[in-house]
């Protein structure tokens, strides 16, 4: 095997690596409200906890209520009274006091979500703040969350390469790749295997990260059968039973068995798999449209993406370079060319459905990701549109110096490609813009400096004017320092940092009212603890400003 042989299989396998690279998931649905509210002083207990989130969530969630003194108290089972809508019922009546609610929901993009709020009744107990510092907001290990995206991904990953590689094998490159197309027919089939075992962990960690918990503590109270009557959860066991139907006729087309049943089976499960990640993923709360707009999108992108990487295999695998690059590449040509229109239009038409305005382009982080996948993909188009321009130009395309030098734009393009998915992880994993318009209050953030826990609550975190909590405690104490300000800072807006003064409202709970916050966005909130003259410590944490509300 010559160097650059070595080289270019290498190429291969660090694009590979790169389209499977994870970052951390964000769910898209939003709280919208709760009742009780955040803070509310109730003059009589409640008998229920509601929760109202901006989509669709499972009836798989969980409500966990303590008192002031961190004691669980019993509450019944969360159901869901609407799509979007869940009720837990509080099983005693409540004592006077403050109580915390942790809760837990999978949204219907297949993402678990949580948070925690506060509310007293008849009187705030001696820690207004609740207990939140104490017992957390339920949210599971980071690394569960870190192996979750490891796998979400990668399935991603596996099914574009997948659907791509049984495009490719079964049109432009049946029967013109070679002494290696036995061998691109076993790398299909165990790309099906592998797509049905990540297909089996992702539910596996869904249910962990769900709950909280370790993934041996993930079948806790029949949890994993719970997730697997959920939207997510149905369609990552059909994606499974598909990956295998595909790994066992893949075999069978190794043998030369390449007729009209084994194409039309393999074409229907690509077809079918094309939907799984909109029907176990955000489009699928976006109606028929938004699944199948996501599902050409896929499609499209697999075959333009996964068909790159199995003709690059397939110049690398075979002994005749040469015949190889003159009968496939031509053909893989045009396929891209068409595939690339497709994916440009549908993601064009996708953005800015998230995007919900061309002013959040640069407002956003979403908007600024996308901004990124634009630049990448246009660099992209134009060294393919230069790999077109070659292979029409090159009469003699199975010349030695020519397939060289189309290896090395289709390494370029692999390059890109690797750039492109990687924006698109961080893409997907960022809320969209109208996702950050839809919520309605109030954010919660918390850290700790000096021994000191600080909570801030914005209120209703929308552009305007806010109210600001700032809770302070330490050893669960309330603690009063001489001077507490609040200062926020919008770096994308170039906004701040603009300061308030508080004013005490009670112990360790201070007040800053009508703080204007112009612009939606990632926000970085500065709270100054003052103690004597000079002695003085910060606090940040951030939290996300939605839009202003449409006026009708």
């Amino acid at each position: 095997m010559s160097r650059m042989h070595r080289r270019f299989i290498l190429l291969v396998a660090v694009f590979i690596a790169v389209l499977g690279l994870p970052t951390s998931a964000f769910a898209h649905a939003v709280l919208e409200a709760n009742t009780p509210a955040n803070d509310e002083l109730l003059k009589t207990a409640p008998t229920a906890i509601d929760l109202r989130f901006s989509e669709r969530i499972e009836p798989v969630g969980a409500i966990q209520l303590f008192d002031g003194d961190a004691n669980q108290v019993a509450v019944g089972s969360q159901k869901l009274v609407s799509p979007n809508v869940s009720r837990t019922p509080i099983t005693g009546t409540l004592a006077p006091g403050t109580y915390t609610v942790a809760w837990r929901a999978l949204s219907s993009d297949g993402h678990a979500i949580n948070g925690a709020f506060v509310f007293h009744v008849k009187k705030r107990g001696p820690n207004p703040e609740g207990i939140i510092g104490t017992i957390g907001t339920g949210s599971p290990p980071t690394w569960i969350r870190v192996l979750a995206s490891m796998a979400r991904w990668w399935n991603l990953t596996m099914l574009i390469l997948l659907v791509g590689g049984i495009v490719a094998l079964t049109t432009f490159m049946s029967r013109r790749a070679g002494s290696g197309e036995a061998k691109l027919w076993y790398i299909v089939s165990g790309s099906a295997f592998v797509l049905s075992i990540s297909s089996a962990i992702t539910v596996v960690l869904q249910g962990a990260e769900l709950r909280g918990l370790t993934i041996g503590g993930a079948n806790t109270g029949g949890l994993i059968g719970d997730v697997v009557t959920t939207q997510f959860g149905k369609v990552r066991v059909a994606q499974l039973l598909i990956a295998e139907v595909v790994a066992v006729v893949a075999v069978w087309g190794v043998s030369s068995h390449r007729g009209l049943p084994t194409v039309a089976t393999l074409w229907t499960c690509a077809g079918l798999l094309t939907l799984t990640p909109a029907l176990s993923g955000h489009a699928v709360s976006l109606g028929v449209t938004g699944v199948i707009m996501d599902a050409v999108h896929v499609g499209a992108a697999s075959v333009w993406t996964g068909g790159l990487v199995f003709v690059a295999l397939a110049l690398a695998l075979s002994t005749d370079r040469g015949a190889v690059a003159a009968e496939v590449l031509p053909r893989f040509s045009r396929v891209a060319v068409a595939s690339v229109g497709v994916v440009v239009l549908t993601g064009a038409l996708g953005g800015l459905r998230e995007l919900d305005g061309i002013g959040n382009l640069f407002s956003t982080r979403y908007g600024w990701h996308l901004v990124v996948k634009i630049g990448l993909a246009v660099l992209l188009i134009g060294v393919g549109g230069l790999n077109r321009w070659t292979l029409r130009s090159k009469p003699s395309i199975g010349s030695a110096p020519v397939v060289r030098r189309m290896r090395r734009q289709i390494g370029v393009e692999l390059v890109l490609l690797a750039g492109v998915v990687a924006a698109t992880t961080l893409l997907i994993a960022e809320p969209p813009a109208r996702a950050v318009g839809s919520g309605a209050g109030p954010v919660t953030a918390t850290t700790s400096v000096g021994g000191t826990d600080v909570r801030v609550v914005v209120d209703p975190a929308r552009v305007g004017p806010n109210l600001v909590h700032i809770y302070l405690s330490k050893d669960r104490r309330s603690v009063d320092p001489d001077e507490v300000r609040v200062a926020f800072t919008n770096e994308k807006a170039k906004l701040g940092p603009i300061s308030a003064p508080t004013e005490r409202n009670e112990p360790g709970h201070y007040l800053a009212r009508s703080v204007p916050l112009s612009a939606s966005g990632t926000w970085t909130v500065t709270v100054r603890l003052r103690t004597g003259e000079f002695d003085s410590t910060d606090a940040t944490v951030s939290i996300a400003v939605r839009k202003a509300p449409a006026r009708s």
